[in-house]
């Protein structure tokens, strides 16, 4: 009974002490542009389906940026989860695609829409949107 007490405390430190898993295959797919918007209406622009231009998330860590189907550039990925608090407001724990360049964006899912966008309190930026590919 000495044994088990210690045991099983260390089993409760160790399992709360795990990092919060990002469920990262939601991300995963074929991806199709339907917007992009900035600041300002000229820097609105709205895509037709069939338009060729989509991204690849590949569970490997890749994405694949293809402008009328030809593929323009790849580079490695990773989600996570990013805080910010050097800005008027803090955010915590939102989302990221963080780029082997260490570049980021926020990103979010919702069914069949995934939302890239500047991270949040930046003063210049915009948000992406695609619908996913079915094939």
């Amino acid at each position: 009974m000495k044994t088990i007490l210690p045991l099983a405390a260390l089993l409760i430190f160790v399992s709360s002490c795990k990092k919060e898993n990002i469920e990262v295959r939601q991300f995963y797919g074929t991806w199709e542009i339907r917007s992009a918007t900035g600041f300002g209406p000229s820097l609105s622009q709205n895509y037709e389906p069939g338009s060729g231009t989509y991204i690849e998330l590949k569970p490997d860590g890749t994405i694949n940026r293809y402008e009328n189907a030809t593929p323009t550039s790849s580079e490695t990925f990773r989600i996570v989860k990013k805080d910010i608090t050097a800005c008027k407001w803090s955010t915590s724990n939102y989302l990221a695609i963080e780029y082997g360049s260490g570049s980021y964006e926020q990103i979010r899912v919702n069914g069949d829409t995934l939302r890239m966008s500047t991270p949040p309190c930046w003063e210049d930026g915009g948000t992406v949107i695609y619908v996913r590919m079915k094939k």
